[in-house]
């Protein structure tokens, strides 16, 4: 803590008053500048300022405080001397030494004399006068009073001793109490640093040190220095750990001292000096000890560490009174503390259960206290959190958080609500407050006490911070007494709806105390006694039957009465059993509590019956003025009880029974007129002593205690006056949603009302019954809300009372969902302001009503508009509310009306000026422009000007009802459906914060559809349904609620599936349970269902179900019209008829493409207006439209542009269905390479997407069609513009020159190369048939150039390519062997290079040949895929073209050749004997051919067998694939070298390469000996099995067998490596047998591969082996353990496999 330590002389100041001529005459200031505190000096700078006017001989005297607010300043007296730190800097002798010990023990005698503890004494806490050596202990920020009990804040201070001298009850860590032996702890550790000269544990630091303290001995100061043992002895038992053994008195202590000085002054012996034989207190010490309750403190702790976690949980403490409960719970106060977290706690009043949150607001203010007391930067931190979370709607919490407002300061004012509304903002505004712990980081714990009191506001509070799912760091405990809650209890009720909302609290049961914790109960409030406590204790537990409370009380009792006494001269407690046992007390408490209370002096009796009645808690300024007493004759008799802990002061200042019942005993104590009188007197006291502008922070109290004495009261005037103070006390309650109490109070104030108040003051009269209507209605109590309405309607006299009431009607009726009733109570009450609408309209009423406006608006300027005044008019601007309410429910149930609304409210504008719901009038002008006449740039405008009026009214209770229309009509015309969420999200928070329920459940629904079709995440989705229906769910909207709920089981479909495309149903939603009619009123909900119904069944390729719906759902269009719903319709309505148009006939068929014409035209019509919203969906209708019209080249033209815009627009689920429906549509063109291509990235966009179920609908439904390489979650968007002009190359190109050129052209643009070749196939010839080189741009194209003849090219890379049929990627081929050997790369220093094969039908016609002299890694991975993709793209057009220029060369040759021909005929004869020669030669040519083509033949077979088994090999060659097979048992095994990458790094690559060449060779030849088929070899890796492909019984011996040898090979190779000095490497063996498949992989390079479980629990058995041994698993054991010598290891751990069985194996 940082002082300022300032000096006066007391000349200089005549407030210093020093009786005790023995002082200086001076005084310290201390000035703590509060800002720079934390709440723990705060906290113990407050508890030394307390100290002001109390003389505690032996304390330093606090004369006077001073508190600013900015500074506190604590006037000290001077003490002219030093400190015991100071004072032991000099040479002292062991009897000097022992003489100050004397000294500062006897001062601290007289302290605890007085009831008090230091708990801070150190040897600079300790001051030695300088005349006299008097001694002071100063610095009292600790210090306390022992005896009266110490409210749970307090002790928070108490842990912040200095750590050297702190004793162990002191830390917190343990259950033991504070008392008298701990100052005497903190003392002996000063004796030991005097005399040891040493501190016990000065070599520790923080909790170590703490620790210390707690377990460890220290050694004898004796063994340190040399002093005499009896001394030493002495100090050890003033630092015992154990307070039992530990002295518990300071006269002990001074006793023991003083006969060691008394001997070291004498010389005298006193080796056998028997010690602590005068130590006893002889006074009962009472604490708040726990006993027997570790378990139940650990269950609070568990939870609480959850909670620091990020949790929320509930937990309830029960059990009787007296018992413990409060206690328990209080216990949690310093660790919550400690952790950063705030421990809020309240308690309910059974006198004050008729005020609303009465034990949350005491909590909520204690929090407030808690953050006042912060420093600058902690409290800045609140400050901005709490103005950010709860602007503009702070005020409503005022009411429940008393100090919320000092801290936020001025507020704006917020507009009335009423019902529902109000309380959704209420909870809204509370969300957001316990936002700011989560945001803070800061856990909370709140203790609520006494639940069996509680009121319905504050049970329906807890349930709202249970349930609200953004609420975390909160534990909230409940304590209450199990046997007063009775059934039908609110309690219970509260308990049964957590439990449905799937919540089930733990239960902590606190029972009575047993016979040993009640006798170590009483071993510690008696201390040390000579005479054993078993006796007594065992009546004290007999009487109280366990009960702790009982138990005290009654051991107070007893001692009072003197039946238990202190006998000084034999040290033990006596007392008389026969007496204890006739003292009849069994059962009643109350009685023990009457007996002490009865003693009091009678004027103390009153002023504690005056309490009793204001109820647990409360102000002693309060009960002084109640009592009418002059103050220090009332603080006196107070100070009776406060002496007697019948009452307890809080850290705030105010003052509570330390029980409630003692409460109850003391207002036992007044007879039931007795009581009505006090409490009215407290009710006249308080009113007349409230200021009036205090008096709504003061109506609870007010109100409550006149409603106890009202009986009383016969006065007109204050039955008028108590009448009044209902009604404020009812709005009170209405502000703070506690609208149960409200009604109470407003039922108070009517039986209240005098008989003609209808007559003497009707204004009032009606006021109240119209507050009464406003509470039945929140309350949803019809019958209330009937009687209030019916009487208001009589005798509402003006046109603005009953324009007001009709606007509550509505609202009502909202409630109800009856929109009939909306329309007909609106319709009636428009007439009374000369407003007159048709209650069933035409459409050409509709017709003349639009053309009116029309010409009201041509002779208005937007720019008139927006300077038109605003209204003012009340009537008229509610009458423009109600009829917004009626435009929602004509929107429903009669949509011709809605346009008139609107036509009539734009004419109102124009007349009278700018209203609250001008600008909704001109939104839906303009969509009824758009949507009913075609004219977009109109509705657009119209739609604008009610924006630019909604920002000139900036009426922030309309922002709901606005946005809502406007972004439902107008804004997706000018943005993206997801840009649009924000604004949505905006108005929800706004909904929620003005209450405008009917409007923001919409709102709520909107952004739920937008989220889903504007391309966001489905789990984004699932998570913020979730929420939305939590935020919605209160507003009683039920078709809302269930049109949320709608969408998300839709997403959980696309996530976890669907079972019945007939049927939308699952754990969120299920429309079986739906009973809305087939009406207007719930078009919309049948259009949602239908809907997506359709939706679901299109992506997962139900397509006569998606057309049946599509169907269905066009019947209900009328209520979206002229949406982006509308429009959606249509585009969903083509992509439903493609699927199911070959099925169809010829008339259905030209049909359906005249659907799709006209809906094709519709939406290419709406991209000029919103490219982003429709120009994907655009391109993708025409795709599928050309596809049924046969157009190939235009429908993959459509395709990719509309791939393209989706992704460029983040259309996610909508670029998924496009990359599908073309894979589709390849596949039934028989292109099964491009089918795989989009195919594939169809699945990538699926997935990012979130569609789980589809992902697995599609490996099913494409097997074979997706590649799995490229489906892993981290495989890259491909450049779409690249594969757009693959397209426009390919379209209808057949010339060869040209599609060279391009495709050229195209890798030149993407790839990133110095040079580039396209190497072609023909005639088993390989050409050189174009290039490109980018130092001179020059393209060449139709070179053919034969390959063998062309050295500027790496053949070794071009040979691997060919051989292999894998693209293949060098990232350095200078650095790469074997390439980096070519002569080719070396000399040229080529870097990168990149080959790609080319294929048609699975067959490689050409090669893409890339290089990069200059860059390292030129060719990224995303490169490689776009070129991958145009090589797949222009493989079919490349090979026809070479096709067609082969076929055009053929012809000219086959006419050169015919030329020929004529040529031979003519000359036959003549050359006929060279012509037989010629054929000779030619045939015998043939021959030779044909045998070279065998000779290829039989090399081809033996690479095939080389890389195949000989079944597969033969299998793959007579059918051309080989199926996968599942084999029961095989055996794997696994060998790997250990430590192979350290050893690596100390070998070049080419002796590295060729060790393991030379090992995996060996390895070949052993298996083949063996039978064993090898899989393949992975890094230093090796993998073979045995029992494939051709099944046999021995394989787990053969493998075992060739396990040895291949161990055996290693341990020769590694003792000839020693030899020669080089790396030595180890190997780990693993075998395992189970079953495994078996079969091919991949199209290029056929690979034999197996899998499965088996394989993987091999490889566990290598990793989880030693190097030299062969680790087999129990499964392999159980086959060979007869053949072989088997040591068991027991259950081995293995990574993601557990414990498993595992075996050494050794030869016989």
């Amino acid at each position: 803590m940082k002082w300022q330590i300032l000096y006066s002389d007391s000349t200089s100041d005549s407030n210093i008053k020093n009786p005790d001529s023995r002082l200086s005459g001076g005084f310290v200031t201390k000035k703590i500048t509060l800002s720079t505190l934390s709440q723990i000096e705060t906290l113990k700078a407050g508890n030394e300022a307390s100290f002001s006017g109390i003389k505690v001989s032996g304390f330093r005297k606090v004369i006077a405080t001073e508190n600013n607010g900015i500074d506190l300043n604590i006037k000290c007296e001077f003490i002219k001397g030093r400190t015991l730190r100071e004072i032991l800097t000099e040479q002292l002798s062991i009897t000097e030494k022992v003489k100050i010990c004397l000294e500062v023990t006897k001062k601290l005698a007289e302290v605890h004399s007085k009831e008090f503890v230091h708990l801070n004494i150190n040897p600079d806490h300790i001051v030695l006068e300088e005349d006299n050596n008097e001694v002071y202990f100063i610095s009292l920020g600790l210090a306390t009073r022992i005896k009266r009990k110490i409210g749970i804040e307090k002790r928070l201070v108490f842990f912040e001793a200095d750590y050297d001298f702190i004793a162990p009850e002191q830390t917190g860590r343990i259950s033991t109490d504070i008392g008298f032996y701990t100052d005497i702890y903190a003392l002996g550790i000063v004796f030991y640093w005097i005399f040891a000269k040493q501190l016990p544990f000065e070599s520790k630091q923080g909790a170590a040190k703490i620790h210390a303290h707690i377990a460890l001995t220290p050694k004898k100061p004796s063994e340190l220095f040399k002093i005499p043992r009896v001394l030493s002895d002495l100090i050890m038992k003033m630092i015992e750990k154990d307070v039992q053994y530990r002295y518990h008195s300071a006269k002990g202590v001074l006793y023991d001292l003083e006969m060691i000085l008394y001997a070291l002054q004498k010389e005298l012996d006193i080796e056998g000096f028997l010690l602590g034989t005068q130590d006893s207190s002889g006074v009962l010490m009472f604490s708040d000890q726990l006993y027997a309750r570790d378990s139940q403190i650990k269950q609070l702790k568990d939870a609480f560490s959850k909670t620091v976690e990020n949790e929320k949980n509930l937990i309830y403490v029960l059990g009787n009174s007296g018992v413990g409960k409060s206690a328990l719970v209080e216990r949690m106060y310093r660790p919550v503390v400690q952790s950063g977290g705030f421990f809020l706690s309240g308690k309910f009043d059974q006198l004050r259960a008729d005020v609303p949150y009465s034990a949350f607001s005491q909590a909520l203010g204690k929090l407030m206290n808690q953050v006042l007391l912060l420093n600058e930067t902690e409290l800045n931190k609140w400050k901005s959190k709490l103005h950010h979370l709860l602007q503009p709607i702070a005020r409503v919490l005022f009411e429940v958080i008393p100090g919320l407002e000092k801290l936020l300061g001025q507020e704006p004012e917020i507009p009335v609500l009423t019902g529902t509304e109000a309380q959704l903002r209420f909870n809204y505004a509370l969300t957001n407050f316990f936002k700011v712990f989560s945001e803070l980081g800061r856990p909370v714990f709140i203790f609520i006490d006494d639940l069996q009191w509680s009121d319905v506001s504050s049970l329906d509070l807890m349930k709202t911070i249970l349930l609200n799912s953004e609420l975390n760091n909160i534990l909230i405990v409940g304590a209450f007494r199990d046997n007063e809650i009775t059934p039908g209890h609110l309690f219970l009720q509260f308990k049964m709806e957590l439990e449905e909302q799937g919540i089930h609290p733990k239960e902590i049961l606190l029972d009575n105390l047993k016979e040993e914790d009640i006798n170590l109960l009483v071993s510690n409030v008696l201390g040390k006694s000579n005479r054993p406590l078993d006796e007594l204790a065992s009546i004290v537990y007999k009487k109280s039957a366990g009960n702790a409370l009982f138990a005290n009380q009654f051991l107070k009792a007893i001692y009072k009465n003197e039946m238990l006494f202190f006998d000084n001269e034999e040290g033990s407690w006596n007392w008389k059993i026969d007496k204890l046992i006739s003292y009849n007390v069994e059962g009643n408490i109350l009685n023990l509590f009457l007996e002490t209370i009865n003693d009091l002096q009678a004027d103390t009796i009153a002023i504690l019956k005056l309490a009793s009645c204001i109820g647990n808690k409360f102000w002693l300024d309060s009960l002084v003025k109640i009592s009418a007493q002059e103050k220090g004759k009332a603080v006196k008799d107070f100070n009776l009880a406060l002496d007697l802990d019948l009452v307890i002061e809080s850290l705030d200042g105010s003052f509570y029974f330390v029980h409630d019942r003692v409460q109850q005993a003391i207002y036992s104590l007044i007879e039931e007129q007795g009581k009505k009188e006090n409490h009215l007197e407290i009710a006249r006291i308080l009113l007349k002593t409230t200021e009036e502008k205090d008096l709504r922070d003061a109506i609870f109290d007010i109100v409550n205690q006149y409603n106890f004495g009202k009986d009383l009261i016969s006065d007109a005037a204050e039955i008028k006056k108590l009448c009044q103070l209902n009604s404020i006390a009812g709005q009170r309650a209405q502000n703070s949603t506690a609208y149960v109490l409200a009604q109470q109070y407003f039922e108070n104030a009517l039986n209240l009302l005098a008989p003609d108040a209808w007559q003497t003051d009707r204004e009032f009269a009606y006021d109240l019954y119209l507050k009464s209507a406003v509470a039945a209605y929140q309350c949803n109590n019809q019958e209330l809300f009937g009687k209030f309405t019916k009487l208001l309607d009589t005798n509402a006299s003006t046109v603005l009372e009953k324009l007001k009431l009709a606007d509550l009607k509505i609202q009502n009726a909202n409630v109800e969902n009856d929109q009939k009733q909306v329309i007909e109570i609106g319709l009636a009450i428009l007439k009374l302001v000369h407003i007159d609408l048709k209650r069933y309209p035409s459409q050409l009423n509709v017709l003349f009503g639009f053309l009116r406006t029309n010409f009201r608006l041509a002779t208005n300027s937007e720019e008139k508009i927006l300077q038109l005044p605003e209204i003012k008019d009340e009537k008229l601007v509610i009458a423009m509310s109600i009829m917004h309410h009626m435009s929602l429910a004509a929107y429903l149930t009669e949509p011709n009306m809605l346009p008139l609304i609107m036509f009539e409210l734009i004419r109102l504008t124009l007349k009278s000026g700018l209203g609250p719901k001008t600008p909704v009038a001109f939104v839906v002008f303009g969509y009824i422009n758009i949507a009913f006449m075609g004219n977009m740039s109109k509705g657009l405008r119209m739609g604008q000007l009610g924006n630019s009026v909604f920002e000139i009214l900036q009426k922030e209770n309309e922002f709901v009802s606005f946005k809502q229309v406007y972004v439902m009509f107008i804004s997706h015309w000018l943005k993206h459906l997801a840009d649009s969420i924000p604004e949505l999200e905006e108005a929800l928070k706004k909904g929620l914060e003005t209450g405008d329920f009917e409007f923001t459940s919409i709102i709520g629904q909107l952004i739920i559809y937008w989220n889903f079709y504007g391309g966001e995440p489905i789990p984004k989705i699932l998570q913020r349904g979730e929420l939305l229906s939590k935020q919605i769910a209160p507003l009683n909207q039920i078709m809302q609620i269930k049109r949320i709920d709608l969408f998300r089981q839709s997403a959980l479909g696309l996530l976890e599936g669907v079972e019945d495309f007939d049927i939308l149903k699952g754990e969120i939603f299920n429309e079986q349970k739906i009973d809305f009619a087939d009406e207007p009123a719930f078009s919309l909900y049948f259009h949602n269902l239908y809907s997506q119904k359709k939706f679901l069944s299109l992506i997962f390729n139900q397509n006569e179900t998606a057309w049946k719906y599509c169907c269905l759902e066009k019947l209900h269009l009328i209520p979206v019209k002229g949406s982006i719903t509308e429009m959606l319709f249509y585009y969903y309505e083509n992509l439903s008829i493609t699927p199911i148009f070959a099925s169809r006939s010829a008339d259905e068929q030209k049909k359906l493409l005249k659907i799709c014409g006209k809906n094709i035209k519709l939406i290419g019509g709406l991209v000029k207006h919103s490219e982003v919203n429709f120009q994907h969906r655009h391109e993708f209708m025409k795709a599928e439209y050309e596809a049924l019209k046969g157009n190939f080249d235009k429908a993959i033209k459509s395709f990719t542009y509309a791939i393209r815009y989706a992704r460029i627009h983040k259309y996610i689920q909508d670029e998924a269905l496009m990359w599908e429906r073309a894979g589709a549509y390849f596949a039934s063109k028989e292109q099964p390479e491009a089918a795989q291509f989009y195919l594939t990235n169809a699945y990538k966009s699926y997935q990012k997407w979130g569609a789980d179920a589809k992902l697995d609908q599609m490996k099913e439904h494409y097997a074979g069609m997706i590649s799995s390489e490229d489906i892993g979650l981290n495989a890259n968007n491909l450049d779409l513009d690249t594969i757009l002009k693959t397209i426009n190359l390919i379209s209808g190109e057949m010339k060869l020159e040209n599609i060279l050129t391009g495709l050229m052209q195209l890798v030149c643009e993407n790839a990133g190369a110095d040079r580039a070749f396209l190497i072609t196939i023909e005639k088993e010839s390989k050409l050189i048939k174009a290039s490109i080189d980018n130092s001179t741009n020059e393209i060449q194209v139709l070179q053919n150039i034969p390959y063998e003849q062309f050295d500027d090219i790496s053949h070794s890379v071009i040979n691997y390519v060919l051989r292999t049929g894998e693209t293949l990627v060098l990232e350095d081929a200078s650095k790469t062997l074997p390439y980096s050997d070519e002569e080719y790369i070396s000399d040229n220093k080529i870097k990168s290079i990149l080959c790609i094969p080319q294929r048609h039908s699975g067959v490689g016609f050409s090669l893409l040949y890339l290089e990069n002299s200059l860059l390292s890694g030129a060719f990224t991975k995303e490169r490689i895929e776009i070129l991958q993709v145009m090589a797949t793209q222009t493989a079919i057009s490349l090979q026809n073209a070479m096709l067609l220029d082969s076929t055009n060369q053929l012809n000219e040759q086959l006419i050169k050749e015919v030329e020929v021909r004529k040529e031979v005929e003519e000359n036959l004869r003549l050359n006929e004997k060279r012509l037989e020669e010629y054929s000779a030669n030619l045939e015998s040519k043939v021959k030779e051919r044909t045998l070279d083509l065998q000779i290829e033949k039989e090399k081809s077979d033996e690479l095939l067998l080389n890389i195949l088994p000989f079944d597969i090999a033969r299998e793959l060659k007579e059918k051309g694939s080989a199926e996968s097979k599942k084999y029961e048992s095989a055996t794997v095994l696994f060998t790997d070298f250990k430590g192979f990458s350290l050893i690596a790094e100390k070998m070049s690559a080419v002796d590295l390469v060729s060790e393991i060449d030379y090992c995996f060779k060996e390895f070949d030849r052993i298996i083949k000996k063996h039978g064993i088929e090898k899989i393949k070899t992975i890094g230093d890796s090796y993998m073979a099995a045995g029992g494939i492909p051709v099944e046999n019984s021995t394989h787990p011996i053969d493998v075992i067998n060739a396990a040895f040898d291949i161990r055996d090979f290693i341990e020769t190779h590694k003792e000839k490596s020693i030899q020669e000095n080089k790396p030595v490497f180890e190997l780990r063996i693993g075998i395992h047998t189970g079953n495994v498949v078996a079969g091919i992989v991949g199209l290029n390079k056929f690979a034999y591969d197996i899998w499965g479980d088996t394989v993987n629990l091999a490889s566990r058995m290598e990793s989880s082996g030693e190097p030299g041994k062969i680790n087999i698993s129990g499964s392999t054991y159980e086959l060979v353990n007869a053949h072989f010598a088997c040591r068991y290891r027991g259950k081995v751990q293995a990574k993601n496999k557990g414990e498993v069985d595992m075996y050494f194996v050794e030869r016989k």
